[in-house]
């Protein structure tokens, strides 16, 4: 080898390990760049999930049954006024003005400060509502294509604003566990005001809807119409006799695809039902019924706001609160003097308190009743010959114990004895009040006599035309003429 050559391959030699380095961190650096990538993109992932929430006094908290919604839902969530606060507040607005708060503010204010409320949280709810009805929202939307569609079409009457009412609570009772109490099933009691007010249903903080004992006839129908409202729906409550339902009234909707009317049957998932089926559902009513207690027809806001104040009175009075009770639905008569059944529930706790309203109708009908009731316990003690007056026969549930001896009974009318006065009164001699209850004696003897004796038999004859009773052979004949 000469020597050019071996300097040559001694140079090769030496420069062969610096370019292998050289090669290897060049094949290292994108590895690198990845790994520092992912690791900061994890990085922000945990910060973002641990991120502590804060809530302050301007920002609700994020409420329970909350869940991403895909994209904005096609109809608008309706934005209401954060007020009133208090219910002093309510009672003092101008009655027209109810129409434009939310019935769901306006129901859990009146249930404020009763048995079963302490937790409530009313922003908290009306937040969780919120919440509810984008969701009732987004899953209507994905399913609107089954009102024309020919497998669904006929289930929702071929109408939108059928499929819309039935998606809403098939939506809070199936997806978000909205459930009835059944432990008010046959056994319905106001003495926890989660029975009747919708925030039995509604979780508050620090609880899911598995902790909530559920809703009834009372509250289920203003949830319903409480989310619904939240989408625009024009659903408004209808009463009957001991029960509430929802109705879909939109004849006049701008929407033409919602100009339809029918009732909402929802404390067992969805169903509809006319008019005719609550004249007897769940108590058989008279046209008369009807008429002077409004049932059957679309409540008003201020007729709403009656409903509610009423159901309050009725916990009150189940914790014997009677003056509460009496103030309650002296408040739901004003917002409603055209249902006459508020007249009567007040008149039945003023009753039992003594209790004396400020609105001239009810003080004049309280006045009447109070007068009438006198007048019939006065009746129990007025004589009459033979005894008391007519129709005037004691009803031992409405005697006191107290009035059981103060009821002065008739004195005996018996013949052959003469009887005092009613009222009057003599000494009693001890030999004369024998003679007098022996005569007594006699009396009802000699009569209990005349009683026992058997009247003659007379013949009757056969009259012709009349059929006779058949007599067999040897039976004697009754004489003929």
């Amino acid at each position: 080898m000469g020597r050019a050559s071996k300097r040559k391959h001694e140079r090769t030699t030496v420069d062969a390990p610096a370019a292998t380095v050289a090669s290897s961190r060049r094949k290292r650096i994108p590895h690198i760049i990845l790994g520092i990538v992912t690791v900061l993109v994890l990085a922000a992932t945990i910060a973002i999930s641990i991120k502590p929430s804060q809530h302050t006094a301007n920002t609700p908290r994020q409420p329970v049954g909350s869940a991403p919604i895909p994209f904005a839902p096609l109809i608008q969530i309706v934005q209401y006024a954060p007020w009133p606060k208090k219910l002093n507040d309510l009672r003092t607005l101008d009655p027209a003005k109810l129409g434009d708060l939310d019935i769901a503010r306006v129901n859990l204010l009146c249930a404020t400060n009763l048995p079963g409320s302490e937790k409530i949280d009313i922003e908290y709810a009306l937040a969780t509502l919120d919440q509810w009805a984008k969701i009732v929202a987004f899953e209507t939307n994905r399913h609107l294509y089954r009102v024309h569609d020919p497998r669904y079409a006929d289930h929702f009457r071929h109408s939108e604003a059928y499929l819309r009412a039935e998606f809403l609570m098939q939506t809070l009772c199936e997806k978000l566990g909205v459930k009835y109490d059944m432990s008010a099933r046959g056994n319905f009691s106001f003495h926890d005001s989660r029975v009747a007010f919708i925030h039995g249903m509604i979780p508050m903080p620090g609880q899911t809807l598995q902790d909530t004992p559920g809703g009834t006839c009372a509250s289920m129908p203003v949830l319903a119409a409480a989310v619904g409202r939240r989408l625009g729906y024009p659903i408004k409550l209808a009463s009957t006799n001991g029960h509430l339902f929802a109705r879909w009234d939109g004849k006049d909707h701008p929407n033409p695809a919602w100009r339809e009317r029918f009732n909402m049957e929802v404390t067992s998932g969805f169903d509809s039902f006319d008019d005719d089926y609550y004249k007897s559902f769940p108590h058989k009513l008279t046209e008369h019924e009807i008429q002077v207690n409004g049932y059957l027809l679309s409540l008003t806001p201020q007729e709403e706001f009656a409903s509610f104040m009423s159901l309050r009175g009725s916990c009150g009075e189940s914790h014997n609160q009677l003056t509460f009770a009496a103030q309650c639905q002296e408040v739901a008569y004003n917002y409603a003097p055209n249902r006459r059944i508020y007249r009567e529930w007040f008149i039945d706790a003023a009753t039992k308190c003594n209790y004396q309203p400020t609105t001239p109708a009810l003080a004049e009908a309280l006045e009447l009743r109070r007068h009438a009731e006198a007048m019939r316990r006065n009746a129990m003690a007025t004589p009459t010959f033979g005894g008391m007056a007519a129709g005037a026969a004691p009803n031992l549930m409405d005697i006191a114990p107290m009035r059981i001896g103060q009821w002065q009974q008739p004195p005996p009318m018996m013949p052959g004895v003469a009887s005092l006065p009613f009222g009057q009164s003599q000494p009693i001699d001890p030999r004369a009040e024998v003679e007098r209850i022996n005569a007594i004696n006699r009396a009802n003897l000699e009569c209990m006599e005349r009683l026992s004796q058997p009247s003659p038999a007379t013949p009757q004859s056969p009259r012709p035309g009349i059929p006779q009773p058949y007599r067999p052979p040897g039976f004697p004949q009754p004489p003929r003429p």
